[in-house]
């Protein structure tokens, strides 16, 4: 009987690990840049304070990106008129496969807002320290803010195909 205890014991703690697990973010996919005079000018054009980010705010970031990179999707198919496979620098690819900035901000209503620079891996060896910026490079490429207040993703900027 201690044998079946310990043997149900072991798998419940083996699904809570594998559960938690889950739910433990790749850090070596993001950067969390911090506010400087022309980011904040170039970026945001108004004052903003700087913030910082927690881990169900990051998760929360990626929801939204995920659900407006399905919509600028499906827009951009019914634009064009055919399937996604036939727009491979125009199409987001799944928000989990690039790479992410994050400036985070305060706005001058309190809101948390963060502006999200997406890419693709093999980028400069200094990305965690500074913004990448590239001209051209289709959806390799893409910007995104979002209103972590507010729930809302906004101003999805794909870089054009050169």
């Amino acid at each position: 009987m201690k044998y079946i205890l310990f043997i149900l014991c072991l798998a419940g703690c083996t699904n809570a690990t594998r559960s938690h697990l889950a739910e433990v973010i790749d850090t070596s996919q993001y950067a969390i840049l911090k506010l400087d005079s022309n980011s904040e000018k170039y970026i945001f054009k108004e004052t903003v304070q700087a913030s910082t980010l927690s881990y169900q705010e990051i998760k929360k970031i990626e929801e939204l990106i995920s659900r407006a990179t399905s919509d600028y999707n499906k827009s951009i198919i019914k634009e064009y008129k055919t399937e996604a496979k036939n727009l491979p620098y125009i199409i987001i690819h799944e928000s989990i496969k690039y790479h992410k900035q994050f400036i985070s901000v305060i706005n001058v209503n309190g809101e948390k807002e963060v502006w999200v620079n997406c890419f693709s891996a093999g980028m400069r060896s200094d990305w965690k320290q500074r913004i990448v910026a590239v001209a051209d490079g289709g959806s390799s490429f893409f910007q995104i803010k979002i209103n972590l207040t507010k729930g809302t993703a906004y101003e999805l900027t794909v870089n054009g195909v050169g």
